[in-house]
């Protein structure tokens, strides 16, 4: 059984350290199990990317019980490639923890979480330089003021 376990756990793309560490707490180990399981059913056959597996991990092991009857919804947005990163696993818990009904408002929730919103690596780099740029001119026509003891 644990070397199911082990097994199951190291194909989400858990290193093999991390799957054991696992193991050795029986809750963890089941919340991951009943989650793996249950993503299964949604990727058509196909095996869980490791990017999807962490994302699983990370769902098993900090989803709070208050919403836990949400969790076949979260896992369905994983495996279907929705939701694609910790800090959107992030909204999409937070959003059921502020919004504790049993129907989902999915374009409230898909808004919450920011799915469907890609922002490339050319786009983070335009919004950092873009207000340095601004401000480097007016900062070298203008001398520094050092106080004088």
């Amino acid at each position: 059984m644990a070397n199911e376990l082990l097994q199951l756990f190291i194909g989400i793309g858990l290193s093999e350290q991390k799957a054991k560490e696992t193991l050795k707490n029986q809750n963890v180990s089941e919340n991951l199990k009943q989650v793996i399981n249950e993503a299964n059913k949604f990727t058509g056959g196909k095996p869980i990317d490791k990017n999807v597996g962490t994302l699983l991990y990370h769902l098993a092991t900090r989803l709070k019980s208050q919403i836990i009857h949400h969790r076949p919804y979260i896992i369905q947005c994983l495996a279907k490639g929705k939701l694609t990163s910790e800090a959107q696993l992030t909204a999409a818990m937070q959003y059921f923890l502020s919004n504790p009904v049993d129907k989902v408002d999915v374009s409230a929730f898909e808004a919450a979480c920011g799915i469907g919103i890609i922002v490339t690596p050319e786009q983070v780099e335009q919004a950092v330089s873009t207000p340095g740029q601004i401000l480097i001119p007016d900062m070298l026509c203008h001398e520094p003021k050092v106080g004088i003891i």
